[in-house]
């Protein structure tokens, strides 16, 4: 069999070894080729492992053999049944049946007549990514001698790929048991294995079992009690990961994968042939329309292909849907494709003709109700709306139902069609609130917040949603929170609609839905800014709050139903007043702020910072405290228990060696605020307890503690970030924290805040506008801010763990002559 290209001489030559003598280890190779004269330096088999890194057609198997991949596939023999859509479009899906041709690490495949067959992920420019299947795609009618769930083998020989009906299966009985075997030597404890890595195996070790047709893989592995994910194999029962979303991304099944990955190599063949070879076969186009109509795959499609904004490729995608829906104008999914291209165009008339000619297609179909709802929703037609949804299925307690049935019912401003208007406009009902149904602009505000926030929500602007919503949860793109905030946070969807400007691109692209009045008042929400507001006033019962802007100190009245009348006099928030008619109204996105942070926040808004970094800002603050040691080292409750060998001797060591204290020992050291305590033992029987709150702490008193006791044997110890229990607002101590009852611990913990107390009293402090404690205490102007703060002291230690230390308030108001 031909050398692959561009080897060099040693690659030539450790292939041709290779082929001829099967499988061997570096160290037997390295030999065969010193003895053909090679030189291959001081460290053979090093100098030869970096060589052959670089080669084609190599692999290394686990054990540390190197193969030749062609000589290994060599007669290979994987078996599928193939689907009428599969012959039709000439793509055939790879995983898991064909696996046997991924071995190979070949891009490309000769067929007997000259053409080629070529295999690639298709449709993910990230071989991580969901989207990513693997296809085999040939020239068109190269499967058209195969006939739909009869089986076919593709057969390797000689480098070329022969594909042709499998006619009499063999006895698998031998293939089962040699997978299942190279399953049991490949895992570690039966963890999962790559499929590559097992039919590796299998061709090297058992090469005659896989050169004839057999059932498809999956029954073989089947029968071999093995099962399949992806690209690996494992044991019945295997935690997938994400396996227990069994409709995986988008909703999307079995059938819906297949599916989707023929329409991502259907398309990505017309890109490369150009579309007037895909117009030439009919029965593409219409399996391709098939396929873009399976459920969820024509959403999932256009995020995968138009996953970045790309005019070029979005118009090539719009030509090539286009195309099907002329093709095959019965099925929905082509239009669907269409009327997701004039979503992203911002095309709002395009986008309606083709949901109704989905529609027209399939009345059924459930996108394109959706999306068609949508659209109604925005014109301001909540009774079409409403019917678009339940048409549907979607359930009577989904908040977009509950919300259009209150706007479909009759409004306060409903009256007879040639009566007067009951808004005052002077004007005939029939000409003025009829199409509102009765609804005025006021009463529409909160429909027309929800407007925007569905559209910041929709494919093309849920980007902007992320990048705050990462921002918003501390910015770790592993932590799966950021999704679940990116749809339910209010004010993630606030800060990517006012602060990321979709608000402005709402306005522009759904703008001719809109009502008239609508969108001239969303319009006038373009560049409104938040700010800092406190509450100076609320009037029980009809939500009217008086507020002062700490920035401008301008005074508005505002009603605010929903959350009024759970906030007092005197409380901060973060609010965006936007203006609806004659009065203002609060975004969703209100967040009531600690005092502390008032002037904090106040100078990160003087900065005129964008969503995310008003995100970050917001994660920052409310991520739990870092709490550290004077050392600087992260404070852990740590406890250990020794049992000692003579307790009298071990007692009148450590009187030598540490501080006896009331039937206790104190680790001291001296600091600059006086002696700190580092940790504490005492002696119960035999049993010595060791405790510090921090592991070089502990590790330090328990050396020293060794170096005058003697060896210790220990029973057991734990460790327990402190942040984590203050994290989760413990109101008891868990069985490694200190108890209350330990009178050496707790009053050295006393002391230790007692200084701090008096230290922070003269210390400056950025929530009293820089002054100290003591400075704030004497003046008038900053007294109140100062006797805010200590409040927040005092709530704050009501739910601090036992154990922890805190500001003892009143020892605070002492001091500064306030009791």
């Amino acid at each position: 069999m031909p050398a692959p290209p561009d080897l060099t001489p040693l690659q030539a030559a450790a292939r041709a070894l290779l082929c001829r003598h099967g499988a061997m280890d570096l160290a037997a190779l390295a030999a065969r080729l010193l003895a053909e004269g090679f030189d291959l330096g001081e460290d053979a088999e090093a100098f030869l492992d970096d060589e052959l890194l670089e080669c084609a057609d190599h692999d290394e198997l686990p054990d540390g053999r190197q193969v030749s991949l062609t000589a290994t596939l060599e007669g290979a023999v994987a078996t599928s049944r193939l689907t009428d859509q599969e012959i039709a479009t000439g793509v055939v899906q790879v995983e898991p049946e064909l696996g046997l041709l991924l071995v190979s690490d070949a891009e490309a495949f000769p067929l007997p007549d000259g053409r080629t067959a070529e295999i690639a992920l298709s449709g993910a420019r990230d071989p991580e990514a969901d989207l990513g299947v693997w296809q085999l795609s040939g020239p068109p009618g190269w499967l058209d001698h195969l006939h739909a769930g009869e089986p076919a083998a593709f057969r390797l020989s000689g480098g070329v790929l022969h594909v042709q009906a499998a006619g009499t299966l063999a006895d698998p009985a031998a293939a089962i048991q040699a997978l299942a075997e190279a399953f049991a030597e490949q895992s570690t404890d039966g963890d999962p294995i790559e499929t590559r890595q097992l039919l590796l195996a299998v061709l090297v070790d058992r090469p005659h079992v896989l050169a004839e047709p057999l059932p498809p893989l999956t029954d073989l592995l089947d029968a071999a009690e093995l099962e399949t994910y992806g690209d690996w194999v494992g044991e019945p029962g295997t935690a997938w990961g994400h396996a227990d979303d069994e409709a995986g991304p988008y909703g999307l099944d079995a059938e819906g994968h297949e599916a989707l990955g023929l329409a991502l190599a259907g398309f990505q063949k017309t890109l490369e042939q150009g579309p007037e070879e895909l117009a030439a076969f009919p029965e593409v186009v219409e399996a391709l329309a098939a396929c873009l109509s399976v459920d969820g795959v024509a959403e999932a499609f256009l995020d995968g292909v138009l996953a970045e904004a790309d005019e070029t490729r979005a118009a090539a995608t719009a030509g090539w849907a286009g195309l099907l829906g002329q093709g095959a104008p019965s099925w929905p999914g082509p239009h669907l494709v269409l009327a997701g291209c004039a979503e992203r165009a911002g095309d709002v008339e395009s986008g309606q003709r083709a949901l109704a000619a989905a529609l027209h297609a399939d009345a059924a179909s459930p996108a394109a109700l959706l999306d068609a709802a949508w659209y109604a929703e925005d014109r301001g037609d909540a009774p079409g709306a409403l019917s678009l949804l339940r048409r549907a299925g979607v359930e009577a307690d989904d908040p977009q139902v509950e919300r259009l049935e209150h706007y479909a019912a009759p409004g306060p401003a409903a009256a007879g069609r040639n009566g007067p208007c009951p808004c005052g406009s002077g004007r005939k009902y029939k000409v003025c609130c009829a199409a509102r149904n009765g609804h005025t602009l006021d009463a529409r505000v909160p429909w027309l917040l929800a407007k925007a926030a569905q559209y910041v929500q929709r494919p093309p602007s849920r980007h902007l949603l992320a990048v705050v919503a990462l921002a918003r949860v501390g910015g770790d793109p592993d932590d799966p929170a950021w999704v679940d905030v990116a749809f339910g946070d209010p004010l993630v969807t606030e800060l990517a609609l006012f602060e990321e400007e979709a608000l402005e691109d709402f306005c522009d692209e759904r703008g001719p839905l809109l009502p008239a009045d609508e969108l001239a008042l969303a319009r006038s929400w373009v560049g409104v800014r938040p700010s800092v507001y406190e509450v100076t006033a609320v009037t029980a019962g009809d939500g009217a709050l008086a507020l002062r802007d700490l920035a401008t100190g301008e005074r508005v009245q505002v009603t605010d139903r929903a959350g009024a009348d759970a906030l007092e006099t005197g409380t901060l928030l973060f609010a965006r007043l936007l203006p609806a008619g004659e009065q203002c109204v609060i975004a969703p996105g209100v967040l009531q702020i600690p005092f502390t942070l008032r002037d904090l926040l106040l100078a990160l808004l003087d900065t005129d910072p964008d969503g995310v970094a008003i995100a970050a800002w917001l994660a920052a603050v409310d991520a739990p405290p870092e709490l550290r040691t004077t050392d600087g080292d992260p404070l852990v409750d740590c406890v250990a228990w020794f049992r000692v060998a003579d307790p009298q001797a071990a007692g009148a060591a450590l009187d030598e060696t540490l501080e006896p204290h009331d039937g206790h020992w104190a680790d001291l050291a001296e600091g600059d605020d006086g002696q700190v305590l580092r940790g504490t033992a005492a002696l119960d029987g035999d049993v010595l307890e060791v405790r510090t709150h921090a592991e070089s702490r502990l590790e330090a008193l328990v050396a020293t503690i060794t170096a005058a006791v003697g060896d210790l044997e220990l029973l057991d110890e734990q460790r327990v970030p402190t942040s984590e229990r203050f994290a989760a607002g413990a109101s008891a101590p868990p069985p490694e924290v200190a108890p209350a009852g330990d009178a050496g611990m707790a009053e050295a913990l006393d002391t230790f805040m007692q200084q701090a107390e008096q230290r922070w009293v003269d210390e400056s402090v950025p929530a009293l506008g820089g002054v100290t404690p003591r400075q704030a205490a004497d003046d008038p102007t900053r007294r109140g801010d100062l006797e805010r703060l200590l409040d927040e002291f005092e709530e704050a230690a009501a739910t601090t763990p036992v154990g922890m230390g805190t500001f003892d308030v009143g020892r605070l108001r002492r001091l500064l002559g306030l009791s």
